[in-house]
């Protein structure tokens, strides 16, 4: 699988090492790996989890890369689908409630902050 990076990505470089950079800094020297890479736009990876950065990130924020095969464009799609039917599984009631009773959803709610307060021990 095969993704084309289209944005700018700062990523944890896997070479770095925290142990020998703690003792770098103990010993003061300069440790020459730096912490973070970034990922330049057109740079082509080869991966078979590639497709996860085609894939929309944290509060849908718009994807990284692009698939650059059809192997990878195909996998995108599937797990867009499977995203689509999760997300409409769930019924638009669930999502914007508003309770037929105000007095009994404070009642419980008032219950439930009680409840995380003291830990779950009530005498």
């Amino acid at each position: 699988m095969k993704a084309r990076f289209i944005k700018h990505v700062k990523k944890p470089n896997p070479l770095f090492n925290q142990a020998e950079w703690a003792q770098c800094q103990r010993m003061g020297e300069v440790y020459p790996i730096p912490h973070d890479v970034v990922i330049e736009p057109g740079l082509v990876v080869e991966h078979p989890r590639a497709w996860r950065a085609c894939m929309p990130g944290f509060l849908n924020a718009e994807p990284v890369a692009e698939p650059a095969d059809e192997s990878c464009r195909l996998r995108v799609e599937f797990e867009m689908a499977k995203f689509r039917q999760r997300r409409d599984a769930i019924p638009d009631t669930l999502l914007y409630r508003v309770p037929d009773n105000w007095e009994a959803a404070e009642r419980l709610m008032n219950v439930a902050i009680a409840y995380d307060r003291y830990d779950g021990e009530f005498d």
